[in-house]
């Protein structure tokens, strides 16, 4: 997939691998890469991803405010506002006078605030041409063949077939890999549960989406404190988000109503759809008149059913590794699914570089696993120590500091994975 996982991936790979060894293949869905979404978060962990990736100034010239000025903005330059401004201020807003009831500050973690297709923008603008990227193409399953040199055979909707040695899937919460990859797993694990995940779920929350131009809410509201900083409308299972993106050239508007007696029941129909103004007064009826002038500038709103996916154990087997949305997709609340692919797609990448990930190296994989099976019931001894991993005695796979940062409760399970499936050539679908 040619997301924003999917491409940071590329690019990790890009940066840290010997690309002379590697034939690495980005298969997007549609037939060119688009300007839809809204607002996504970059908190300050993915902003040092990408300065980690060399996209530090690229990032910093969409941050440059415009001439309708907007004090809250960071560029993580310089600040451009006084430290007494806060980062969200949240009030009780389901009633005819609103009240503010919590100012809240996020030291050392502010964030950007900018708009999906610029980061897929900005991404997109480092890819190598050495980086095949193939448009139209929509996944429609997988299969393996471990007699063949590259062992995984992909299909695709058009017809198409192609041949990769490790296979991510960057396919998002509706992934095509995601149900395939799990009903192997519990048949060689024999975990039948493991089926329990294989489709998402409903979170209970739907939401209504739209970007409003500041213009617009001017006519409406002038000096509209929104325009200036991140807002959070409270009541009663319903709130609404709203807070300028790129440098307030729009204000990103996403009102939520929750139903948690919902919550992880199966879903079913459109993820998708439209909506009209109207309706999304009508579910915000009696809310402070400060929220209602937001709504009423929002103009062919979608509206949107919020899908999660159930917690994995293991992402990763068999040459085939879930990345992003397809292993993790996750609500809204927090605005850090997007960070989330992009600090595992770094992790991933500076991982990939290390000698132990190889073609050659399965075989001696799945030897060594066999071997320690045989062997766990005589072992009684305990584990050896693990090196120091502080001062000139830390060591790292790669020059990659988010190397370290991959040290999951997992990360044992996702190598030996990664080292089962043959990497000479990638595939990101």
């Amino acid at each position: 997939g040619g997301g924003i996982g999917g491409l940071t991936l590329a690019l990790a790979i890009q940066r840290f691998c010997d690309m002379s060894q590697l034939d690495v293949h980005i298969y997007e869905a549609a037939s060119q890469f688009s300007q839809i979404g809204a607002g996504i978060n970059i908190w300050g962990r993915v902003h040092q991803v990408f300065n980690d990736l060399g996209l530090e100034a690229d990032l910093a010239s969409l941050l440059r405010a415009d001439d309708i000025g907007c004090e809250h903005w960071i560029s993580l330059v310089a600040r451009l506002h006084s430290p007494s401004v806060s980062d969200f201020t949240c009030r009780k807003s389901d009633q005819a006078e609103g009240k503010t009831f919590r100012d809240v500050y996020i030291e050392n973690g502010r964030m950007m605030m900018l708009h999906r297709a610029e980061v897929q923008d900005l991404l997109l603008k480092h890819i190598s041409p050495a980086i095949k990227i193939h448009l139209s193409h929509r996944l429609d399953d997988y299969s393996h063949n471990n007699q063949a040199a590259e062992s995984i055979e992909m299909r695709f909707r058009g017809g198409q077939v192609a041949h990769c040695d490790l296979l991510i899937a960057a396919d998002g919460v509706h992934s095509v890999v995601r149900p395939i990859f799990l009903s192997n797993l519990a048949e060689q694990l024999d975990k039948p549960e493991l089926k329990d995940a294989l489709a998402p779920v409903f979170s209970g929350s739907n939401v209504y989406r739209a970007l409003v131009a500041p213009e617009q809410l001017e006519d409406v509201w002038q000096g509209h404190p929104v325009m200036k900083k991140p807002f959070i409308y409270c009541g009663k299972d319903k709130h609404v988000v709203a807070y300028p993106i790129s440098c307030g050239r729009a204000i990103n508007v996403v009102a939520f109503y929750t139903d948690m007696s919902k919550e992880d029941t199966p879903f079913e129909g459109s993820q998708i759809g439209q909506a009209t103004t109207e309706q999304v007064l009508k579910t915000y009826e009696g809310w402070e008149p400060e929220v209602r002038a937001i709504l009423s500038c929002m103009r062919d709103p979608s509206h949107w059913a919020i899908i999660t996916q159930k917690p994995l154990d293991v992402w990763a087997a068999d040459g085939v590794f879930l990345l992003g949305d397809s292993a993790h997709a996750m609500a809204t609340h927090l605005g850090a699914g997007a960070g989330q692919a992009i600090e595992v797609s770094i992790s991933c990448g500076s991982l990939f570089s290390t000698p132990l990930i190889s073609h050659r190296t399965p075989t001696f994989s799945r030897e060594s696993s066999r071997a320690s099976r045989r062997r766990a019931p005589l072992q009684f001894s305990p584990p050896r120590p693990r090196h120091s991993t502080t001062g000139s005695d830390r060591r790292s796979p790669t020059s990659c500091p988010h190397a370290r940062n991959f040290r999951t409760a997992s990360t044992s399970s996702t190598r030996r994975a990664l080292i089962s499936g043959h990497c000479r050539r990638t595939r990101l679908s």
